[in-house]
């Protein structure tokens, strides 16, 4: 509501309605959407949301934005093959199908005008969410939010701190499986006298950490 006007009250579009058959409802209420399957008859109309999704995308991926007359979406529909089976099969009834069908996926479709004239558009994006702003401290009632706990961090520098280039080593014999990638990269680079040489003839970090594990290398 915006203002009285005599026994009227006007709304914000500038429309005119009597008192008395306006209902008053707090300030800052809002629409609420209880959805299709509420109330006589929502088992069945989600049961035919359910069967009739993929003809309803369809549509929406051919619906222009400055959306198609009721009876070029019936066309639409019943050139969809399968869609007038399944509707027939599960509804809604033949009798004003095309509009109960539209009916079912406020989410997608939106009518505009009457009778011969309607038009079907896409429905509008739902309108932004306002950014919550919390007020008060921790003082406050409410119990204060845990911040999400961060995942490790890994450092790519660690393995060459802890096996620097420079260290002198001396390998033993092969401890990997015969025929391996892993057996093949030891025979290359077991011949090292340092960890930056095993690197340069193919060691990874995982392999002198293994080789160090098993015994299979000596640091100097």
């Amino acid at each position: 509501m915006d203002r009285f006007k005599g026994s009227n009250v006007e709304d914000t579009e500038g429309k005119s309605y009597p008192v008395k058959t306006v209902l008053a409802v707090p300030a800052g209420s809002q629409d609420v959407d209880i959805g299709i399957e509420t109330g006589p008859g929502g088992g069945r109309r989600a049961r035919q949301r359910e069967m009739l999704q993929d003809y309803a995308t369809n549509l929406k991926g051919m619906l222009p934005s400055t959306g198609y007359t009721l009876a070029r979406v019936g066309q639409l529909l019943r050139g969809m093959r399968g869609f007038v089976n399944t509707a027939t099969l599960y509804g809604p009834s033949k009798t004003g199908r095309i509009v109960n069908f539209l009916k079912l996926y406020p989410k997608h479709f939106q009518m505009q005008g009457s009778g011969p004239k309607i038009k079907v558009l896409p429905a509008a994006p739902p309108p932004p969410q306002p950014a919550r702003v919390q007020v008060g401290g921790a003082s406050g009632s409410a119990a204060p939010r845990e911040r999400a706990e961060r995942g490790l961090e890994e450092d790519p520098r660690a393995p060459y701190r802890k096996f620097p280039n420079a260290q002198r080593a001396r390998y033993g014999a092969n401890p990997a499986r015969v025929g391996t990638p892993r057996y093949t990269r030891y025979e290359a680079y077991k011949v090292a006298t340092t960890i930056g040489e095993a690197r340069r003839l193919g060691a990874t970090s995982q392999d002198i950490s293994m080789d160090v594990q098993r015994g299979a290398l000596t640091l100097l």
